[in-house]
């Protein structure tokens, strides 16, 4: 054959020996620098392994580490959700995207899995352990919940558990949140201040800890306020755009139109914008509206829709950078973390009259919520 023609054959992969050898220290010196141990190591021996390593294209043979150190190296995000688009949604999406990015840095990689309630038993990251921890978005009503949760624990790995509400999880488990309740008692205090009767959530019909607490929210706010105001909830299937006008078609023909309408999402909160101005109503003029997570397509509603801004990315940031110093050190940093959510009113709803902005910015103070104007 001819040797210009023979196929080329692999590059013999680049060994902890081989980089020991390039720079005359020991391999052990050489694995303390991959794996970030410096101890006493000089700066220069730690810059000439650091050069060698790019030198010779030295990459760190992760199922050999595991094999080491009992690590998989990898995490897994289970996401207990009906739809099976739940990863089209904006939070999810941030939520993803703050994780992976975490991760990446730090060469672990992350499964990601949706599972209804019925057929979580059967998913393959609770029947074989393959992962060194869970991060898990659990849905449904509080009992389905515990009993998931339970299982999950059973795989004996920890987990951090997102948006959950549920009394001391348990053991070996962090739950990082959003203040969602207080999210939207913001939201409420702002669309009550102008004296509204009647008020209408939007929801899916499925149930979510968070909805569940931003419809907690809205109810605080009417009672802190002595509000006369009353509070229907519609639920709208998945909270799609058709469910979401079709939902309200059947409660303005049973009940009326609101005098304003909080909905559960930004999407929900866009759709009543859309489906008021359908029937020739003027937003904010007529009714309110608000939505929730502040997300970039909210923006391009008109107007603007009044919303809170979601930490989702730092939640997906924080709940990886905690679950990793739990496999280094044994322990989470703390049982639960709450992160702010951000008040941004925008053109959907009408301004805060004056002679109640002192008494709105206390309520804002005291819950933690920060408004952007």
């Amino acid at each position: 054959m001819n040797e210009k023609m023979a196929p080329k054959l692999p590059k013999r992969r680049v060994t902890l020996r081989d980089v020991a050898h390039e720079t005359g220290v020991s391999m052990m010196s050489v694995s303390n620098v991959v794996n970030g141990r410096y101890g006493s190591m000089t700066k220069e021996t730690r810059e000439r392994i650091e050069a060698a390593i790019v030198e010779l294209g030295y990459r760190p043979h992760m199922a050999a580490q595991g094999l080491r150190s009992g690590r998989r190296f990898s995490l897994a995000l289970l996401v207990i959700d009906r739809s099976p688009t739940y990863l089209a949604e904006p939070w999810m999406s941030d939520i993803v995207a703050g994780l992976t990015n975490h991760l990446i840095g730090r060469d672990y990689g992350l499964y990601i899995q949706g599972a209804d309630a019925e057929s979580v038993a059967t998913s393959s990251l609770l029947r074989h352990v393959t992962t060194d921890g869970l991060c898990v978005l659990l849905s449904g009503p509080a009992e389905g919940r515990r009993a998931i949760l339970d299982r999950i624990i059973a795989t004996h790995q920890p987990v951090v558990l997102f948006q959950e509400v549920l009394p001391h999880p348990a053991h070996d488990v962090c739950v990082f949140r959003q203040d969602d309740r207080g999210g939207a008692q913001a939201l409420a205090r702002l669309v009550l201040a102008h004296g509204p009767k009647r008020l209408a959530m939007l929801t899916t019909s499925w149930l979510w800890p968070s909805l569940e607490q931003r419809e907690l929210g809205i109810r605080d706010a009417i009672a802190a306020l002595g509000s006369s105001a009353t509070l229907d909830v519609i639920p709208c299937e998945d909270g799609n755009f058709g469910a979401t006008v079709a939902a309200l078609a059947a409660y303005a023909e049973a009940r009326g139109v609101p005098d304003a309408i909080l909905a559960g999402s930004d999407p929900m909160g866009v759709a009543a914008i859309r489906w008021l101005q359908g029937r020739g109503l003027r937003v904010p003029d007529d009714v309110a509206v608000t939505g929730f997570g502040a997300f970039d397509a909210s923006q391009y509603s008109d107007p603007v829709l009044t919303s809170v801004r979601s930490p989702a990315y730092a939640l997906g940031d924080r709940g990886a950078a905690a679950l990793l110093e739990r496999l280094e050190t044994g322990r989470f940093p703390a049982a639960e973390v709450v992160l702010p959510v951000e008040l941004v009113p925008g053109g959907s709803t009408r301004p805060e009259p004056v002679q109640a902005a002192g008494k709105q910015g206390s309520a804002k103070r005291s819950s933690g919520i920060a408004s952007q104007r």
